[in-house]
């Protein structure tokens, strides 16, 4: 069955949904449309964009003339998540390798833990400031 220009304007991002998920799924459409104008599918990519984002903002500010200026933005903003979803994915395995390892001295979320201090050395909080004390190191 091939697709017509309805249900081009009938793809949606949804809230929760990736531009990099849109967009693919709108090309699989485009793919299917035998024949179709650069507006046209311009008009229904950018209406079909999710408006409470940062992205349709900035396709809003630069208002894109042609289908292949859009393109670029999206494929902007494709690399933009998934640099984002790597990072974090990143610092995921680094806190599950921490956690294995027990390395907590590497681990900026125990930095304040009592392993983290010099040998001798130990810290108490009052009243919201924290002082030195000191200690034998066990022996």
């Amino acid at each position: 069955m091939i697709a017509d220009i309805v249900q081009l304007n009938d793809i949606r991002q949804k809230e929760v949904e990736t531009v990099k998920t849109y967009f693919k799924m709108f090309s699989n459409v485009i793919n299917k449309i035998k024949i179709v104008t650069d507006e046209k599918v311009l008009d229904a990519l950018v209406t079909g964009l999710y408006m409470r984002t940062p992205f349709w903002k900035d396709v809003q500010n630069s208002q894109p003339k042609t289908y292949s200026q859009l393109v670029n933005l999206v494929q902007r903003k494709i690399r933009s998540e998934e640099t984002i979803e790597n990072r974090e994915k990143a610092e995921r395995e680094r806190g599950d390798r921490y956690r294995r390892r027990g390395d907590t001295h590497l681990n900026p979320v125990l930095a304040g833990s009592r392993r983290n201090t010099p040998q001798g050395h130990g810290t108490t909080t009052t009243e919201g400031s924290t002082k030195r004390r000191w200690f034998l190191p066990p022996s």
